[in-house]
């Protein structure tokens, strides 16, 4: 075993142990153990390193505790404990009620909680029972009940940790589709982002090409328009005049 629980950790469990959720799940059957599994985690989380067979046993010394000491307080007043608070919110309202509505003769009611796995019985004598043993007829081919009861305990409590395996299985399925799609739905959206720089590039490739077309073509309009202008006008320009007769006539006389 461990060492003893400290003040901090017995306030923690209270608190735990307190909550609405926890308090109705609880039913004083073999299913409790999937809750004070539950209840362990719960105080893990908050750092305080228990065993589940720790937990039980603390919650029932806590619980006889406070029964002694509600016990005390009909009786002789008031008796100061620094937990009992915390055990009044958890057990007090059930205290109250096996308080006015007694329980069946015969049997002792056992309020629901950390003690409901225990019988409710009236405690017998060593002559009483061995005085029924001898009164029961022998059945050598019939269990004893205790053992009866025992493996039908076992068996439920395989059953509960088959169902908590089940739901933890099926919580890990569903987080690693949930993880997969996620992935799936990055990977598509950075594909259609690589695909839209993609056509943006092709995009403003053409327009630069485009311009540099349209630039050549005006260049080469203007060209076109310098040359045929040229051309209109050594075009447009007069004939030179013929000499004049009389130079003409001399130029013969001399040769």
């Amino acid at each position: 075993m461990a060492a003893n629980w400290t003040d901090t950790e017995i306030r923690e469990l209270l608190s735990v142990r307190a909550q609405g959720e926890i308090d109705r799940q609880l039913c004083g059957t073999v299913r409790d153990a999937v809750v004070y599994h539950k209840i362990t985690g719960m105080l893990r989380d908050r750092g305080i390193m228990r065993q589940k067979s720790q937990v039980i046993s603390k919650l029932k010394s806590l619980r006889k505790k406070f029964l002694q000491i509600s016990c005390h307080h009909g009786k002789r007043g008031r008796m100061n404990w620094l937990y009992f608070d915390l055990c009044q919110s958890i057990w007090g309202s059930r205290l109250e009620e096996e308080e006015e509505e007694p329980p069946a003769a015969g049997r002792t009611r056992s309020p629901r909680g950390e003690d409901s796995a225990e019988e409710d019985h009236p405690r017998r004598t060593e002559g009483d029972a061995e005085s029924a043993a001898e009164s029961r007829p022998e059945s050598p081919h019939r269990p004893p009940k205790k053992l009866a009861k025992k493996v039908s305990r076992t068996q439920q409590m395989a059953a509960d940790m088959r169902q908590l395996f089940a739901e933890m299985d099926r919580d890990f399925h569903e987080k690693e589709n949930l993880r997969i799609q996620e992935q799936r739905q990055y990977e598509e959206r950075v594909r259609k982002e690589a695909m839209e720089r993609e056509r943006e590039a092709m995009e403003q490739e053409r327009e630069a090409r485009d311009k540099q077309m349209s630039m050549w073509r005006e260049f080469q309009d203007s060209q076109n328009n310098l040359l045929r202008e040229l051309m209109n006008r050594i075009t447009s320009l007069p004939a030179p005049a013929p000499p004049p007769a009389s130079l003409t006539t001399n130029k013969e006389e001399c040769e």
